[in-house]
């Protein structure tokens, strides 16, 4: 098995950190802590080098915020410093796991993505009769640190990238409920972590179970089939694997149903003639117009990051059916 070795030149080389430097502040150069760090960068710089180098660098607090939409959620932000550091590591190690991912594997990736996981999709609805979708029940604050630890230990043999990876880990017990168990939903590093912890579970379904039509996006996946009975059995062992990786289906969501049925997936409700947007996904645009109508009134949002706005929803939507939708939202929302 090839193992990942001398990484840890590559990751505190001052052009990666720079790089990662302004990965970090990409959509947030005007943000107060970015600014604070870009006023010293090349200092910040250095600082962080010298702290990964000698083994004192210690990850900040998070600073912590409830979502509710699309879900209730907990969202943990890493300080500002620390997220040059996660790029700085993702921009080394990211490259070389996406090359052992599936094909069939769509989140977080480069030339990946929701688009390119709902084409396959399509591709798979139309030549099957039945499909199995299931869910993970709280995917992230579910990850066992230890199974965690074993998989990254099993590829990388640079022992200093391996501590810095374990103790980014561990730092997420700052905010967990349980010790050990759980990653901060938010961090980059969370998003490489929860995909690579799931590769397990596609080489069982693509190998050991010889699923063809397959896919997986973060925690949600689907296998098609022309047989119910193969998709039974197919549930009832992926159950069991999930059971060795400290997860578990979410109630009421690892279901078999004929795919002329339709199924949600990534914002739309997909059937082999028809594609619409979630109405979920109509209502939250909906309320968003009204609060772009609000701030731009008051002064508070200008015209241009709306009009951003706008047109990336609209581009989002028109994978589906929603010409008339489109239409309708786009004349009726005034200024």
């Amino acid at each position: 098995m090839k193992t990942f070795r001398n990484l840890w030149p590559r990751i505190i080389a001052f052009e990666n950190v720079y790089n990662a430097y302004l990965k970090a502040r990409r959509g947030k150069r005007y943000k107060h802590y970015s600014l604070a760090f870009t006023a010293n960068a090349e200092e910040e710089l250095w600082s962080i080098i010298t702290d990964l180098k000698d083994k004192t660098y210690r990850p900040g607090p998070y600073y912590t915020f409830w979502i509710n939409e699309p879900k209730k959620r907990l969202i943990a932000a890493a300080p500002f410093r620390d997220r040059v550091v996660h790029h700085a590591v993702c921009n080394v190690i990211e490259p070389l796991y996406d090359r052992t991912f599936i094909h069939d594997s769509y989140a977080c990736r480069v030339g990946k993505g929701t688009h390119r996981a709902l084409f396959r999709a399509w591709e798979f609805m139309r030549g099957n009769q039945y499909v199995l979708k299931c869910d993970i029940r709280k995917y992230f604050p579910s990850i066992d640190h230890g199974v965690l630890k074993g998989l990254l230990r099993g590829k990388i043999a640079c022992r200093d990238t391996l501590h810095l990876l374990e103790k980014i880990i561990e730092h997420g017990d700052t905010i967990n409920a349980v010790p050990g168990v759980g990653l901060p939903i938010g961090n980059l590093t969370s998003q490489f972590f929860a995909n690579l912890y799931l590769n397990e579970l596609d080489y069982y379904c693509k190998v050991d179970l010889q699923a063809r039509c397959y896919l997986r996006y973060m925690d949600d996946f689907m296998l098609f089939s022309n047989s119910r009975e193969y998709l039974h059995d197919c549930r009832a062992r992926i159950r069991e694997f999930l059971a060795g990786m400290r997860l578990e289906f979410k109630p009421g969501k690892n279901n078999i149903f004929p795919v002329r049925n339709g199924f949600e997936f990534l914002g739309f409700f997909n059937r082999p003639e028809l594609v619409r947007v979630r109405k979920e996904g109509v209502r939250r645009h909906v309320k968003r117009l009204h609060r772009y109508r609000l701030l731009y009134n008051r002064g508070l949002l200008p015209l241009a990051k709306i009009t951003e706005s706008l047109v990336s929803w609209s581009a989002h939507a028109s994978y589906a059916n929603s010409y008339r939708l489109r239409q309708s939202l786009a004349w009726g929302f005034v200024l």
